[in-house]
């Protein structure tokens, strides 16, 4: 009996630690979900010139407005790559293939917008933090 729970443990105990991960929403803190925006974008390989400028350009607004602290922007940095990498590994096997036509392509046209909207980033010229 010993033996059948120890197994049954070893066969079950990753799925429940797998069905805690399904469904995560996306970041509400706005660099958070930036971060998270662009880590999907990672994974889809959909990021151009185009596309970095207008993250850039957002991520120093969000920093510069909300005067983030340099830990309160790696902790939105860690929160966001961890959202990113929890949804990716959701999407199983391939499934990431329509998140990118669709949620990653809509991604990469928001910040392609920020650019062309607003001109070039800011940041080049030393104001915020260009590491993130």
């Amino acid at each position: 009996m010993k033996t059948f729970s120890l197994l049954l443990l070893l066969v079950y105990a990753p799925l429940c630690l797998a069905t805690e991960s399904i469904g995560l929403p996306p970041p509400v803190a706005p660099l958070s979900l930036l971060v998270y925006k662009m880590e999907v974008l990672n994974y889809c390989g959909l990021i151009d010139d185009e596309v970095s400028a207008g993250f850039r350009q957002r991520r120093d607004h969000i920093i510069l407005s909300q005067n983030l602290s340099p830990e309160e922007v790696q902790n939105a940095r860690m929160e966001g790559w961890k959202f990113g990498l929890a949804e990716w590994q959701n999407r199983g096997l391939g499934g990431f293939r329509n998140w990118c036509k669709t949620e990653g392509k809509e991604i990469a046209e928001f910040f392609r917008n920020i650019k062309t909207a607003n001109g070039p980033p800011p940041g080049q010229n030393g104001q915020a933090n260009p590491d993130l």
